[in-house]
C-alpha cells in the first residue's frame, strides 16, 4: 500500500479505482488544498507501461489546458517513488451509483444529470481524449 505522504501531497483514503489509476484523498501540504491524487497503475510489462505513462501524461496536459464546469482541473502532475501522479480539484459529493440507490430521480432529473455527463464527454471527445473507463463510479 501507499505511505501517507507522496511528495507534498499527504493521503488519507482511496476515493476509486479505474482500469489505470488508482484514486486517492489527497491534501497538498504547502498550499493547504485538499486534492484528488491520481496514481498509475502498475503492470508487469515494460513495453505496456511505457505506453501507458505517455498515455497518462499526454491525457493529463490536454485536460489541464480545458476550463469546464463539467470536468475537473488538473494542478499538478509529478513522478513518485510509486509511479506517475496527477494532482487534480476534489469535488465533494456522491458519486452517480450512490445518488442512484440513494434518492429518487425522475424522469426530468435523469435527463439533467446525464445531460451534464454527456457536455463534459463531448468537450473530452472534440480534444482528442476517450475515457476508457465509464461507469457511475466515475461521476
Amino acid at each position: 500500500m501507499l505511505n501517507n505522504l507522496i511528495g507534498s501531497y499527504e493521503i488519507t483514503n482511496k476515493l476509486g479505482e479505474g482500469t489505470y489509476g488508482l484514486v486517492f484523498d489527497g491534501f497538498h501540504r504547502v498550499l493547504g488544498r485538499r486534492t484528488a491524487l491520481k496514481i498509475l497503475k502498475h503492470t508487469g510489462n515494460e513495453e505496456e507501461m511505457e505506453r501507458r505513462i505517455d498515455l497518462f501524461i499526454r491525457e493529463a496536459r490536454i485536460v489541464a489546458q480545458l476550463k469546464h464546469h463539467n470536468i475537473v482541473e488538473i494542478y499538478d502532475v509529478f513522478f513518485s517513488e510509486i509511479g506517475p501522479c496527477i494532482a487534480m480539484e476534489y469535488i465533494h459529493g456522491e458519486n452517480l451509483r450512490t445518488c442512484m440507490n440513494l434518492f429518487e430521480t425522475s424522469n426530468s432529473q435523469n435527463i439533467e444529470i446525464f445531460g451534464q455527463i454527456l457536455e463534459g464527454l463531448e468537450v473530452l471527445h472534440n480534444n482528442g481524449i476517450i475515457h476508457r473507463d465509464l461507469k457511475p463510479e466515475t461521476f
